[in-house]
């Protein structure tokens, strides 16, 4: 855990106010301070905010809503597969727009283990073509462009497969290096809402949907307003707050408006 200097604006205090509670919005962080200094006005807390978070003392959730910075980034492990996967789409095309993980990564959020995995590669709908014929006839790689619910059900889920499906636009991700090979990765906002949003991709996973953006919410740093901006962008933005207010409520009261 952040461990405070005395100047970090009663940083001391303020985790101690808040370690408790799930998340505090922006206007209790106003009256925290107002007690000793009733004149602050709105330009100071906004940059004390914006220092607070800097120094990794707050974490931004979402809209004017924080917690406190107990909870760790989710960055997963990444595999040899997928780094060799990001040395071929860097080599063949050096400014590709690509996300890729592997849903061996779900097993530590379900309750039930997966047995069998495949690598979900996003790729910019213009060139997936293009990708699919070049990882399957010059690599000779099991890959799938789109593949419907009969190939998921008798191929894809059996042979460790690629899928190649379409990136969409401004889909949060994050890099990993690997002796300084960078592999874009999706976050975990993103992997929360695609495990939601495609029931035909992730059809295994559907009955652990509850636990497993529980389990998420509870371990890492979740950034609400990335989540939800992402749901809008797939079309689901209303499903995935209802889901969220009838499955979660209690654990996200004040946090979903």
């Amino acid at each position: 855990m952040f461990k405070p200097k005395a100047t970090d604006y009663q940083s001391k205090e303020l985790i101690s106010e808040f370690r408790d509670v799930p998340h505090f919005s922006k206007q209790e962080i106003y009256d925290f301070y107002c007690r000793k200094e009733p004149e602050l006005n709105d330009g100071t807390l906004s940059w004390r905010i914006h220092y607070l978070k800097q120094r990794g003392i707050i974490q931004s959730i979402g809209r004017g809503i924080y917690t406190i910075s107990v909870k760790p980034h989710y960055s997963p492990d990444i595999s040899l597969r997928l780094i060799r996967l990001s040395r071929i789409l860097n080599k063949v095309w050096s400014d590709i727009n690509y996300c890729a993980w592997s849903t061996e990564w779900l097993n530590s959020f379900t309750r039930h283990q997966l047995q069998s995995f495949f690598t979900v590669l996003e790729i910019e709908k213009e060139l997936m073509e293009d990708v699919f014929e070049c990882l399957f006839y010059e690599y000779n790689l099991r890959v799938y462009m789109k593949p419907d619910k009969d190939i998921m059900d008798r191929y894809v889920a059996f042979e460790n497969a690629i899928l190649v499906m379409p990136l969409i636009s401004r889909s949060p991700d994050q890099i990993i290096s690997y002796k300084k090979q960078k592999v874009y990765v999706p976050t975990l906002e993103k992997i929360l809402v695609d495990s939601f949003s495609d029931e035909k991709t992730h059809y295994a996973i559907q009955g652990e949907l509850s636990y497993m953006f529980e389990h998420a919410i509870e371990t890492y740093n979740i950034n609400f307003t990335r989540l939800l901006s992402y749901s809008r962008r797939r079309g689901k933005e209303e499903q995935v707050k209802q889901f969220l207010k009838h499955e979660l409520g209690d654990l996200l009261n004040g946090v979903l408006k």
